[in-house]
């Protein structure tokens, strides 16, 4: 039996090997322990093991992302992306596995869930074969999607593996660590695993869209129609018996190309060869779903279950929903925080706020973001101001040096719903808008 003690901040230097044993003890800083039962399985990017807390006789699940493997080139941006997955883990949804704690145990990042016992659906496809257990798990399934979805977060993984059961079959996503910001053109492309498995490259192949696959466009267009198809994939394998689309994962690695070919030419078996007594729902749910253009799918989940004809899912929690002329952090270290526009514009007597990160020196920002591991965000990012009753958002703000006054844009620039706003342009803001500077995300009610 070893004791592991968790780093007290951050990771300090150097990963150390790291691979628990039953029995083992893993102390937190906050001074909980947990007794480790057994390793669950290991993934593309680290092991998952059951663990208990002797006192409470409790059950969780311990993920630790195995930096150890990596190069150390890499340790920055997968720990960044683990975190961000931890976040996800933390939006109030009784569809969603919810995290409970994060750190660092040997300068490894873990995590603490919530454990499923039922597994993962990989495990009980059988089960969904018939119609009315199909649907039941979709809405499910589109729960946990408009949790994450109206929270700024796109899953880009989901197939059957990461979608647990607890041990009453309520179904619950799982695996956050490669979700992306909602609208956010990432500048990382797609890397392979440490351990060198196609499959696990940023999203499934079997099940991932095209958008994905081409990694020309991978994370440049990124939103809800990514999740969209995968989870139109997983539903076309449950109906039909196990089949898939396209084509199977040993027809991708005979060839990829042709495999590729069929998704963006959007040559997949129609439902009904394998289910001739399937409804006309479920075949113009495929027809819409499994489009390898974006655009042409449905655009949120609601979408999908009006096509589908499910009771329309509401999954999402939050006190103060009900709010106007606010932003909303979605994404970042302030999940949750609420600015509320209008009360700063009364309280500083002014129609123009800025917003940029938070600099104690400068101190000069109405919205002030945190952001500690990044430099994306500017000091001086944008500009809002409130003119004949509606909210215009601008890149830059204007600044005061040696008695000369200039407009200074920000160094990456400010997105609205995933499109870059142009320089000297100022645009309206619409409820439901989601800003993007840097790596956080606000949402416009």
């Amino acid at each position: 039996m070893i004791t592991y003690f968790e780093n007290i901040d951050k990771m300090t230097s150097l990963p150390k090997r790291l691979k628990l044993q039953s029995k083992d003890i893993v102390s937190l800083f906050d001074g909980k322990e947990y007794e480790v039962i057994n390793e669950l399985g290991e993934g593309g990017f680290g092991s998952v093991y059951s663990i208990t807390t002797p006192k409470e006789e409790n059950k969780y699940a311990l993920k630790i992302l195995d930096l150890w493997r990596m190069k150390p080139s890499d340790h920055l941006d997968f720990s960044q992306r683990f975190k961000e997955g931890y976040k996800a883990g933390l939006i109030q949804s009784e569809y969603l596995v919810k995290n409970h704690s994060f750190g660092y145990l040997e300068d490894n990042p873990y995590l603490i869930m919530d454990y499923c016992s039922n597994g993962s659906l990989s495990k009980h496809k059988e089960k969904f074969y018939n119609y009315a257990a199909s649907e039941n798990l979709m809405a499910h399934i589109l729960g946990g999607l408009k949790a994450l979805h109206r929270n700024g977060f796109i899953h880009r993984d989901l197939k059957p593996e990461n979608i647990l059961f607890n041990d009453k079959m309520d179904a619950k996503l799982c695996d956050f660590d490669i979700a992306g910001r909602y609208g956010f053109e990432m500048i990382r492309m797609t890397k392979p695993t440490f351990l060198g498995n196609v499959k696990d490259v940023w999203g499934t192949v079997i099940y991932a869209s095209p958008e994905q696959l081409d990694h020309s466009k991978a994370f440049k267009y990124l939103g809800p129609q990514m999740d969209i198809f995968s989870l139109a994939v997983t539903m076309y394998e449950l109906l039909s018996g196990g089949k898939l689309p396209f084509g199977n994962f040993e027809d991708y690695q005979a060839s990829p190309h042709e495999f590729n070919k069929r998704i963006k030419n959007k040559k997949y078996t129609p439902i009904n060869i394998w289910r001739p007594d399937i409804e006309n729902k479920w075949n113009y749910y495929f027809e819409a779903c499994l489009d390898p253009i974006p655009a042409n799918r449905p655009a949120n989940v609601d979408e999908v279950s009006s096509l589908i004809k499910l009771n329309k899912v509401n999954s999402y929690v939050h006190e103060r929903s009900q709010e106007t002329e606010c932003l909303i952090i979605k994404t970042g270290e302030q999940i949750g925080k609420v600015y509320n526009l209008k009360e700063l514009r009364l309280t500083n007597e002014r129609n123009v706020l800025r917003l940029g990160w938070l600099d104690p020196e400068l101190n000069s920002n109405d919205i002030s973001i945190i952001e500690p591991e990044t430099a994306y965000i500017s000091k001086r990012h944008a500009t809002i101001e409130f003119n004949d009753g509606s909210y215009y958002i601008r890149d830059g703000q204007w600044v005061n040096e040696n008695n000369n006054r200039y407009w200074k844009y920000s160094m990456n620039g400010v997105y609205i719903n995933s499109e870059k706003i142009k320089e000297n342009a100022s645009l309206p803001l619409h409820r439901g808008d989601v800003i993007t500077i840097g790596n956080v995300n606000l949402q416009f009610l």
